[in-house]
């Protein structure tokens, strides 16, 4: 009888609302270690890797169990590098990506709004390339070498930069343009608590 049946363990729900504690980070989060759900983490590495489908729920399990343990890790998953210390767990873009078609660059006209890497709108800009800090940092200014300082070592390669025509020198993109981070306002809206981005 259905009476006498082993109670199923539910699937994991990964749509419910589920913010856990954040520090925003230029396209990052830093989530509150304890009490993270598997919800929230699925929510945090789709937004922080800018892709539309969320990571699979055994993946997840996995990842939030080796959080759980306590122990420091460092993993990527679907796009996004995860880094857990005692208190905070940081999920940002994996950089690495580029070498597998992530992190694109993208010509842009002056004025023209563009979206970079699923994570940055960028308006307002120069005419050139956006790209990735990676492999440029040597060549930023010291403004801009300053800046990337005061970020986690793991958020500071993926964030854009731009290299205009007018000059070669690659510049961070928040200097010369209007960029704004839409990380935050997707985890946001995927945990119910705004209508849209």
């Amino acid at each position: 009888s259905q009476a006498d049946a082993p109670a199923r363990t539910p699937a994991p729900d990964f749509k419910r609302p589920a913010c856990a504690p954040s520090r925003p980070l230029p396209g990052a989060f830093a989530l509150a270690r304890a009490g993270l759900s598997g919800a929230d983490l699925a929510i945090a590495v789709t937004c922080a890797s800018g892709r539309e489908t969320p990571p699979r729920g055994p993946a997840v399990q996995r990842l939030l169990a080796r959080i759980e343990s306590g122990n420091a890790i460092r993993a990527v998953l679907s796009g996004a590098r995860i880094e857990a210390g005692p208190t905070e767990v940081l999920v940002c873009r994996e950089a690495g990506e580029a070498a597998r078609g992530g992190l694109r660059s993208i010509r842009v006209e002056a004025g023209d709004d563009v979206v970079f890497d699923g994570r940055f709108e960028i308006s307002a800009c120069p005419s050139g390339e956006v790209r990735a800090v990676q492999g440029l940092a040597s060549r930023l200014d010291q403004v801009d070498r300053g800046r990337l300082k005061t970020l986690p070592s793991a958020v500071r390669a993926s964030l854009p930069v731009l290299i205009r025509d007018a000059d070669a020198r690659p510049i961070l993109a928040e200097r010369v343009a209007t960029v704004r981070d839409l990380v935050h306002g997707r985890r946001l809206a995927a945990c119910g608590h705004i209508a849209h981005e």
